[in-house]
């Protein structure tokens, strides 16, 4: 673009100067040395006029550059803001995920788990701008995340009042309360116990995996987010 109104203005330039040339071929003065002096004066001026042309043109091109990384960096400062609050969320899953790998599960969840905690995550992700995200990609992905902490939320508090005060599991276990069916009792508690923390497994895995969509798609594959 700039060649292109460097050439113009050359190119006008140019053209005025051989018109003069013309006309002073064609209709010649008596005083020569004045209408020469004419001729410098308006090649001149054009020549100032095409240069206040090229300044005028570089400083529009200058502050339009500017405004343009401006809004670029503001850009990437709010999406940098939702990226810190999903980082947050999958930090919190991931400390989840380890208790309930951990020899007491119950223990360990009691110190990284809390509801209160769970629903705050999930009104900052409501909360997050998913229109700054500029990535179909992503925006699913944070609602993904959003909707899985709902998900786990209610999960764990099933897991964690324990398969006797489930309205399902609950009936079955009273059912074999007598002490001939102690062994299957504890069968169906165990068996009861890891399909629920299998539940609750399933929404923290796939959260986990949706943070590294919107990861992905916001920041790009490999790239820290920092």
């Amino acid at each position: 673009m700039r060649l292109k109104s460097v050439g113009w203005v050359f190119a006008s330039v140019a053209a005025s100067f051989g018109i003069s040339l013309l006309c002073w071929k064609l209709f010649p003065s008596r005083n020569d040395g004045q209408t020469a002096a004419s001729w410098v004066q308006g090649v001149g001026t054009i020549l100032t006029i095409a240069g206040a042309f090229l300044i005028s043109e570089q400083q529009t091109r200058v502050a339009l550059r500017a405004t343009l990384d401006a809004q670029q960096a503001q850009e990437k400062a709010r999406q940098h803001g939702i990226m810190a609050v999903a980082e947050a969320a999958d930090e919190h899953a991931r400390r989840m995920t380890e208790a309930l790998e951990s020899a007491n599960v119950y223990l360990a969840l009691a110190s990284v788990y809390d509801k209160t905690i769970i629903d705050g995550v999930v009104r900052a992700l409501g909360d997050a701008p998913v229109h700054e995200i500029g990535s179909r990609d992503g925006v699913l992905a944070l609602l993904s995340i959003r909707d899985q902490f709902v998900f786990l939320g209610n999960a764990m508090e099933v897991f964690l009042a324990r398969p006797w005060n489930h309205p399902e599991l609950g009936p079955l276990l009273e059912q074999l309360s007598d002490p001939a069916d102690r062994t299957q009792r504890l069968a169906l508690l165990s068996q009861s116990e890891t399909v629920l923390a299998g539940n609750v497994k399933v929404h923290l895995r796939s959260a986990r995996d949706h943070y590294q969509l919107l990861r992905n798609a916001v920041l790009g594959p490999g790239v820290v987010n920092g």
